[in-house]
């Protein structure tokens, strides 16, 4: 799945970059036409995180957990379901535009997170 790439050694820091600056590529260029209003950016953003803090719950159950699978799909349909509503929310003219931003937003609000919690530590040489 898309998720266990993203946290995987294989995808590594410059395909999260390159990613990263596509999406902010997409997300400026429709912001040329029709700007998305500053309420769902923030609702944006924070569903983005969330997936980060989902998926981050869902590798602490256990395999042989008795709710795994029932979890599983409600990981995933709840995050799923409030994107829908947030797209359905957008007004109707330059629908296209503003769908494209609050995907994007989505994105980097979850890029933000995931990147920043498995980020390389500092070293304390003087």
């Amino acid at each position: 799945m898309i998720m266990n790439y993203w946290y995987s050694e294989r995808c590594t820091r410059q395909i999260k970059f390159i990613v990263c600056i596509v999406v902010c590529s997409m997300i400026f260029l429709s912001s040329k036409e029709f700007n998305l209003s500053s309420l769902h950016i923030i609702f944006a953003l924070c569903l983005g995180s969330s997936y980060h803090f989902i998926y981050q719950l869902k590798q602490k159950l256990s395999l042989n957990h008795s709710y795994k699978t029932g979890m599983n799909m409600l990981f995933f349909m709840l995050p799923l379901a409030a994107l829908i509503a947030l797209v359905i929310s957008l007004p109707s003219i330059g629908r296209l535009y503003l769908m494209i931003q609050t995907v994007g937003f989505t994105l980097i609000g979850f890029f933000l997170v995931s990147i920043y919690a498995y980020r390389s530590k500092k070293s304390d040489i003087i």
